[in-house]
């Protein structure tokens, strides 16, 4: 079963579920419960609370008909990036000191000459 909680969001009720994602991930998942917010109402969203978290697998996904809340999901079909693909590198800076930043001898004078101990 998932740990969940109650929020109010434009005066209705919202189960958030505590989902993980296939590579470990942590995620929240909304769900409106449609109950309004209103004097004696809170007790109805809780159960609809419960209702949620046992229906829904730790991935977040509505549980099938066949039980099983253990088992993995098949991976997400998308665009997967090659091995080799980076992050591209920051353009350099056009700022008078962009420089700077990345050259410790002129950042700090006599860093590389001083005898360390």
């Amino acid at each position: 079963m998932l740990s969940g909680h109650l929020q109010i969001k434009k005066e209705h009720y919202y189960a958030v579920l505590n989902c993980k994602r296939p590579d470990g991930h942590r995620f929240q998942k909304w769900i409106s419960t449609g109950i309004a917010v209103k004097k004696g109402s809170k007790r109805a969203a809780e159960e609809a609370l419960i209702r949620f978290r046992t229906t829904y697998n730790e991935y977040g996904e509505p549980i099938s008909g066949n039980g099983s809340t253990d088992s993995k999901p098949a991976p997400r079909k998308g665009r997967k990036k090659s091995p080799d693909a980076q992050h591209p590198s920051p353009a350099p800076s056009s700022a008078p000191y962009g420089d700077m930043l990345f050259s410790p001898t002129i950042c700090f004078p006599g860093f590389l000459t001083r005898n360390w101990k």
